[in-house]
């Protein structure tokens, strides 16, 4: 708490103010990252994938921002992103990763696959940390 002690900090009079009325001091917080919720859910079969997600975009609370917008990204012909969670965090990270994606698809000169998409989002993520090597 920025190094102060309640003992050493004076107290005022705050019998007036009802609910509010405490001796100890109160300390705020504020953070620019806000969980915006949301369920992204994907089931495989032999041929097969369907990817689904919610489209309502939460703010603090219970209040509803947007009932439509999507959570699910095309990276390319066969790959989807799906991204919940704080939505800058996600817009962020799909503009780099779209960047980088199209990058890799004019070096390669050919469709990039899942496979490769996978390691591109993991080098995106994690790739300042010198520990975590791709599988």
């Amino acid at each position: 708490m920025l190094g102060l002690h309640p003992s050493t900090m004076a107290t005022r009079d705050r019998s007036g103010l009802g609910d509010y009325a405490t001796s100890a001091p109160t300390e705020h917080r504020w953070s620019p990252y806000v969980d915006n919720h949301g369920s992204v859910v994907a089931v495989a079969g032999a041929d097969f994938v369907v990817v689904a997600s919610d489209t309502r975009l939460s703010g603090h609370g219970y209040s509803i921002l947007t009932r439509e917008q999507p959570k699910l990204f095309e990276m390319g012909p066969k790959t989807v992103l799906g991204a919940t969670g704080c939505w800058c965090d996600v817009l962020t990270f799909t503009r780099l990763a779209d960047a980088r994606y199209g990058t890799t698809k004019m070096c390669l000169i050919a469709k990039t696959s899942c496979r490769e998409h996978g390691s591109l989002g993991f080098v995106t993520l994690f790739g300042s940390r010198q520990t975590l090597r791709i599988p």
